[in-house]
Parts: C-alpha cells; structure tokens; sequence
C-alpha cells in the first residue's frame, strides 16, 4: 500500500465529503428540534398573547423549551460523529484514509 501525500486537493475532498454528510445527517435533527420548541412556545399562553407577555410566563416558556435544546446537542454530536465514521469510511478516485495504529518503540 502506497502512502500518498496529503494536498490540497485531497484535503478538499475530505472536508467536502464530511460536510455534506454532516448537513444530510443533521437536516431531521434540526427539523424535530424546531417542531419541539416551535410546539412550546406556541402551547405557552404567555407567548400568544398580544401584548407584552409576563416575564415570568417568559422564563417558564423558556424552562420548557430547555430540555429540548440539551437533546437536540446530544443529537447533533451523535450526528456528527455518524457523518465522521462515513467519511472516513468513504474511497475517493485517488485515495482513501485509513487509520493505523502508532508505532511501538522497543
């Protein structure tokens, strides 16, 4: 197996790769994450009011939707860490990454 440079060109390819799997595997994280909090700031009274809402009503809309935030992050790194392993599974017309253990010095 020949090691072949790393040029630019190829490390465009790699990022190229890992950002649109990235977005393809993000896009439903995003979406479920806007129905969620869309979902609660539209059941919070507060919210839907016409004039100025209560600070209050505002803070536990916020509490509400703070959950949904924290899962949307866990996701998104879960998401991301799927579109790394694809990537780095990927063969392009050139090359291919592979991992390789250090070497042990004796």
């Amino acid at each position: 197996m020949a090691e072949v440079d790393v040029t630019f060109n190829r490390a465009m390819k790699f990022w190229w790769s890992l950002t649109w799997r990235t977005w393809v595997l993000m896009l439903p994280v995003m979406a479920l994450l806007n129905v969620v909090v869309f979902w609660a700031l539209l059941g919070n009274t507060a919210m839907r009011s016409g004039g100025s809402p209560d600070p209050a009503a505002v803070v536990g809309a916020m509490a509400t939707v703070a959950p949904a935030y924290l899962v949307g992050l866990l996701l998104s790194v879960v998401a991301m860490v799927w579109a790394t392993r694809w990537t780095l599974r990927t063969r392009w017309s050139d090359f291919r990454v592979q991992l390789v253990a250090p070497e042990v010095s004796a």
